[in-house]
């Protein structure tokens, strides 16, 4: 996976210098020079862009495919404004159509609510905008959108709407106007704004990405009963490429090749024993399959979760294992390729002889009668699947760390 552009905004409080960390980096500059890194309110990191009603970001022209996937962060500071499509927050602007308002992005309703437009008419409208912290996101499916509010999908209007942009020409643009009216801007705060071409990280069922790149997992404190959040500060903790550990995948669970010294579960547990954490992407909270593994001569599996797709947080009941855990967190392998079975848009299979790469099927459909010879990139088809090729990160086994034990 590609991530051709990711702005997490960290730097000096008060300056303007928008650093694009993606992989195609951007060079963003500050129209009417009122966006500036703001360290007192942040999502992620050490700062994030502030925005006074009177600025915006925009890049020089580039060109983006039809298929994509725009995510980010937003904090509003209040819903004043005028106009009948008030605000933007991040998309893209058509420059081979001179009209101010053709702005396909992320944006707010006069009627305040989030909502996708394209060319100022509005497609799609979600959850009603709020003045906390909120993760919205859009997918372009050749050219079908679809908007994501923490997560997930809004349909309170039919989200299928087929572009009528030109992606060949356009400006990345981060809170300009999105109508004829310049001065419609809005204030408030931005932060981690990811774009990855290619790529459809969010769905109706299910709003993870495949871990195509190594994630950064950490470790923390467990968190408070009495809040939705898990506390503390992470220790980054380093990866290792190989461990003496073997597993077996059991369906949709892993299973250890032996056991640990914990014990098997009790009926009625004395505690909570909890391992907790954090699994970050490119910087960004990610969505992974988390499993702590006991440590000693006969290692097993002891508990298993997923870290959350929008904070990347994960708290893991390992009772009544006490003792030092690795976390091994895995990549999404899929099902192992079965001749003429159906397969559905954006599954997962992996080959019969495994070779390091895992395969997505574009849209859904029967595959052939006999396994086809895998690529190591490209695309590939069988029957009337056509499959992505995408390469597996190493697994990660992090640690070493205890669980935290709190009586019942």
């Amino acid at each position: 996976m590609s991530v051709d552009n990711l702005l997490n905004f960290n730097g000096v409080n008060g300056t303007q210098v928008f650093t694009d960390d993606g992989d195609s980096p951007l060079t963003f500059t500050a129209t009417d020079a009122t966006p500036v890194l703001d360290t007192s309110e942040k999502q992620f990191g050490s700062a994030s862009v502030s925005f006074d009603g009177n600025g915006y970001l925009t890049s020089g022209a580039i060109s983006i495919p039809d298929t994509w996937t725009l995510e980010g962060w937003i904090k509003l500071a209040d819903y004043s404004g005028n106009g009948t499509r008030q605000y933007s927050f991040f998309g893209f602007r058509d420059l081979n159509n001179g009209a101010v308002s053709n702005f396909f992005g992320i944006g707010l309703s006069s009627a305040r609510y989030f909502e996708y437009y394209d060319s100022f008419s509005r497609i799609t409208e979600g959850k009603a905008a709020s003045l906390d912290w909120t993760h919205i996101a859009i997918t372009c499916d050749d050219k079908k959108i679809r908007l994501f509010v923490n997560g997930t999908q809004q349909s309170t209007q039919a989200a299928s709407h087929v572009s009528t942009a030109d992606f060949s020409n356009v400006s990345f643009e981060i809170m300009a106007a999105s109508n004829s009216s310049v001065s419609e801007h809005l204030s408030g705060h931005i932060d981690a704004v990811r774009f990855t071409p290619n790529e459809i990280l969010f769905s109706a069922v299910s709003h993870r990405d495949f871990p195509f790149s190594e994630p950064t997992t950490t470790t923390s404190p467990p968190p408070d009963p009495n809040d939705n959040f898990i506390a503390g500060e992470p220790i980054v903790l380093d990866s290792v490429d190989n461990l003496p550990i073997k597993f077996k995948f059991d369906g949709d669970f892993v299973v250890g090749t032996g056991s640990s010294e914990g014990g098997g579960p009790e009926t009625d547990p004395t505690s909570t024993n909890i391992i907790s954490g954090n699994v970050k992407k490119l910087g960004l909270p990610f969505g992974a399959r988390v499993v702590v593994v006991s440590v000693g001569v006969t290692p097993e599996v002891v508990g298993s979760g997923t870290s959350d797709d929008i904070t990347g947080d994960y708290s893991i009941d390992v009772y009544p294992y006490v003792s030092e855990c690795l976390i091994y967190v895995a990549p999404d392998y899929g099902n192992e390729f079965t001749a003429d079975a159906f397969v559905g848009a954006g599954q997962v299979i992996h080959p019969t002889i495994p070779n390091r790469y895992i395969y997505v099927a574009q849209a859904g459909g029967t595959v052939g009668g006999v396994e086809p010879t895998w690529p190591t990139e490209g695309q590939i088809a069988s029957g009337g699947v056509t499959f992505d090729t995408v390469g597996l990160h190493r697994p990660l086994m992090n640690g070493f760390v205890k669980p935290v034990v709190t009586p019942i």
